[in-house]
């Protein structure tokens, strides 16, 4: 198993984290895994720095999924992992190795390393470390902003007034119903002046 594109750093993170995904009961490589494996990194790392900042720690984390998934949650801590069992194990979900590497690539890097892992962890919404943040009143918005405030970066602008732009579109098209009333058509053109102030101000 290998996982190019990774600094040596990352790298371990996710080596490391087949042992945790072992210690979860899990047949494949989490996203809470990978999570367990940032913050036992003992040397540290920008990702653990971030998450640490916002208070979380692996005793919470497996407060958070033993309520979550209840009597499904189980956590041993195996010393070692036989070699036959790791042969088993896939790699991570799809969507968050993709997410890290195309953050490497947004950010001009030519590898990934932990900040990446990180925010490509929070891209997925359907990922259950996601469901855990979200449970610890810790929204992926803040995360990443946190991070991008370790890291000395701005945050990347560009997805929000898109979202913005693209919802505009939207509201144009439903004017054209001819069931809305003047009230309807009015505070959709509310809206529409409401985000248009908004993308001003954000692409400021």
């Amino acid at each position: 198993m290998c996982f190019d594109g990774f600094t040596d750093r990352a790298k371990e993170i996710l080596f490391k984290s087949i042992q945790e995904s072992y210690n979860l009961n899990q047949e494949y490589i989490t996203s809470e895994a990978i999570i367990f494996s940032i913050l036992k990194d003992e040397r540290g790392n920008v990702a653990k720095q971030t998450l640490n900042t916002l208070g979380v720690t692996t005793e919470k984390i497996k407060t958070s999924l033993r309520h979550l998934f209840k009597d499904k949650f189980s956590y041993v801590n195996m010393d070692k992992l036989s070699s036959d069992r790791k042969n088993k194990y896939s790699t991570p979900i799809p969507a968050i190795i993709k997410d890290s590497l195309d953050e490497a690539k947004k950010n001009n890097e030519n590898v990934a390393g932990t900040e990446h892992l990180l925010l490509g962890i929070i891209n997925d919404s359907t990922c259950t470390a996601v469901h855990v943040f979200s449970h610890l009143n810790i929204s992926v918005e803040l995360i990443r902003k946190t991070l991008y405030n370790l890291l000395g970066k701005k945050e990347d602008k560009a997805p929000v007034i898109i979202l913005a732009i693209h919802t505009k579109e939207i509201l144009a098209r439903m004017l054209d119903f001819d069931f809305l009333s003047g009230k309807d058509v009015k505070e959709i053109k509310n809206i529409q002046d409401k985000l248009d102030a908004f993308i001003q101000s954000v692409s400021a």
